[in-house]
């Protein structure tokens, strides 16, 4: 009976996990420099990559400017410099997907979430376009 039991969680856990996993849409533009506009196709997606440290508490928080609906902000990932040393800057990407056309802005700021009150230590505008 522990048998039976244990192969159906098991079951039912690898369900779940291939339920979870994306389905991958191909490559993914990379976009690093705020001063150029970003054109996107709808449907694309891209992602923002920005210098990042957490090892000092900051922390970056993306946001669509004025309630906008043309792009969705996904998860944000730390990427690891490759230099070995602990501590070591590496970079943050924002995964955005580009859902509807016009001109799109989003504001990245880079500040330690617990300090009130403080202004953030950076402050990024992204200007996206997205075309048909």
């Amino acid at each position: 009976m522990l048998t039976i039991l244990r192969t159906s969680l098991f079951a039912v856990g690898a369900l779940l996990f291939a339920a979870c996993a994306t389905v991958d849409d191909g490559p993914v533009a990379l976009h690093a420099d705020a001063s150029l506009l970003i054109t996107a196709a709808r449907g694309s997606r891209f992602e923002l990559s920005l210098p990042a440290n957490p090892t000092t508490g900051f922390q970056w928080r993306h946001e669509v400017c004025d309630g906008a609906t043309g792009v969705a902000l996904g998860a944000a990932r730390a990427i690891s410099a490759d230099t070995g040393l602990l501590g070591a800057s590496g970079t943050e990407r924002v995964l955005v997907r580009a859902l509807e056309d016009g001109m799109v802005r989003i504001r990245s700021t880079y500040a330690r979430p617990w300090e009130k009150g403080v202004a953030p230590a950076r402050e990024i505008l992204w200007t996206v376009l997205v075309k048909p």
